[in-house]
């Protein structure tokens, strides 16, 4: 994964981390959803490896962008939904290990699973 800034004729990589390893390889990553995850008004990216429901979410935190990890992978949908109650954005998706639907919030450091 590799993000550029263009700026006066050059290219300036801002984030550059492989998302395959040894034992992993991820073969069809997409941006499935955009929204604004951590709360700082800036829209936010959720990539899915769609064969094996691995996620990230990538995002600019203190004008650094950064991708993190989402945890557990989820072969099933993926939404994002606003919790009037709290006001925070929740990532909810299913087809995951845990049963039932998955949620997870950001906490300023990472994202974490909603009890």
């Amino acid at each position: 994964m590799a993000v550029l800034a263009v700026g006066d004729g050059q290219l300036t990589p801002l984030l550059d981390r492989p998302l395959s390893e040894r034992d992993a390889a991820y073969s069809e990553v997409v941006i499935e959803e955009l929204a604004d995850l951590t709360g700082d008004g800036r829209i936010d990216a959720v990539l899915r490896d769609r064969p094996s429901g691995r996620a990230w979410a990538l995002a600019a935190i203190d004008g650094a962008v950064t991708l993190f990890d989402v945890p557990e992978a989820c072969r099933g949908g993926l939404i994002i939904q606003n919790d009037p109650g709290d006001g925070r954005p929740t990532l909810i998706r299913d087809g995951c290990p845990t049963p039932g639907r998955l949620a997870v919030v950001w906490d300023g450091a990472g994202f974490v699973h909603v009890p």
